[in-house]
């Protein structure tokens, strides 16, 4: 982004995560060498290595003047995609990317949440970077009724606009739900968090989400390059454009690092405080 590496979202539990990585760094040398204008794939061939070792990235937080560097022990990245807690009679389920298994997985956590039958529901897209278009629309569906406009496709030819819709699911919309984004939610994270914000079946607490609402298709070119070309848009049930705007949270509440040092939750208590009220 202009030029820098940026961190979307370090995932739950990894060496990124533990070592202190947050949203919006960004990363300007990888073991002391610049990596100002280093492509993606660069960057993940130098920061990648094996199990144990260590790799040192100098960092340049959001709203910080000063650099510092966070040394990361590389380690094998293998967590769960749905994470579901019981705690105070409120459920949380955190959800840290849309992948294949993601469905199935939330599945079976809604029939424990019905089971337990808790006064609220808290969802935890924070740091959540998206994955498949699907697997959003089936996991949103558990509060739309059959039908309802999940999130919509837009192209410049209007022929081409497409609506994907709730599918018949086990409902949980009777439970009261706050959904936790932050600038580390993107792409099916918002698709989600707008969902239900348009409905009125959820209040968003945290801050307003990346903003990652494109369609892209790669190109061919007779060189054997490509081109990546923006094709469509994502607009939310009722029309709100998702790219570089984001989701707006209903409540802005502020995550410092000071507060992860302290191991403090603010934008966590704030969604219990409006799930007990």
């Amino acid at each position: 982004k202009d030029g820098f590496l940026v961190v979307i979202a370090p995932l739950a539990d990894t060496p990124a995560d533990k070592a202190g990585l947050r949203p919006g760094d960004k990363i300007l040398a990888i073991d002391g060498d610049d990596a100002t204008n280093v492509s993606t794939d660069e960057a993940v061939n130098l920061i990648r290595g094996e199990k144990g070792t260590d790799v040192i990235l100098t960092v340049l937080s959001e709203d910080e003047t000063s650099t510092k560097d966070i040394t990361i022990t590389r380690g094998k990245i293998d967590i769960p995609s749905v994470i579901y807690r019981l705690e105070d009679d409120i459920a949380t389920i955190e959800i840290t990317h849309f992948n294949s298994d993601t469905e199935s997985r939330f599945d079976k956590t809604v029939q424990k949440l019905l089971k337990d039958n808790p006064r609220g529901i808290i969802l935890d897209l924070r740091n959540n970077p998206g994955g498949y278009l699907d697997t959003a629309v089936q996991i949103t569906s558990h509060w739309l009724e059959p039908n309802q406009v999940v999130v919509r496709e837009t192209f410049s030819d209007k022929r081409n606009d497409q609506e994907y819709r709730a599918s018949n699911k086990p409902s949980i919309a009777e439970y009261k739900t706050v959904v936790l984004v932050n600038q580390g939610s993107a792409s099916a994270s918002e698709i989600v968090a707008g969902a239900l914000q348009d409905y009125g079946l959820a209040e968003l607490v945290g801050y307003t989400t990346f903003g990652k609402g494109s369609v892209q298709t790669l190109v061919p070119l007779a060189d054997g390059s490509s081109v990546k070309i923006t094709v469509a848009r994502w607009l939310t049930p009722n029309g709100r454009t998702i790219e570089e705007d984001g989701i707006v949270p209903d409540h802005e509440v502020g995550y410092t690092f000071e507060d992860y040092e302290q191991e403090l939750d603010p934008q966590l208590d704030k969604a219990k405080e409006l799930i007990l009220e």
